[in-house]
């Protein structure tokens, strides 16, 4: 859990398979702007291929708190396991 609420960015992709050139140049046309992660491979041996974007998210940092709420509250629970186990 502590992981999801940790969590500030998310990495994702957004692709489409297609063969039609014409789509293809409409899709990197429109997406020009972007400097970085613009992707388009051809498929072996076929006449298709594979283009698109990859794509950061930044996901909204109100959940710190929460996240360090719950890394004290592990934090606590292991320290008593570690006295009840006669370490120190």
């Amino acid at each position: 859990m502590s992981g999801v609420l940790g969590q500030s960015e998310k990495e994702g992709s957004w692709v489409k398979i297609s063969n039609d050139t014409i789509q293809i140049f409409s899709f990197l046309d429109k997406y020009y702007g972007l400097d970085k992660g613009i992707m388009m491979n051809r498929i072996p041996e076929t006449d298709y291929f594979i283009f698109g974007f990859n794509q950061k998210i930044e996901i909204n940092k109100k959940n710190n708190p929460m996240y360090i709420q719950v890394l004290d509250e592990s934090n606590i629970k292991l320290y008593h396991m570690i006295k009840q186990v006669g370490g120190e």
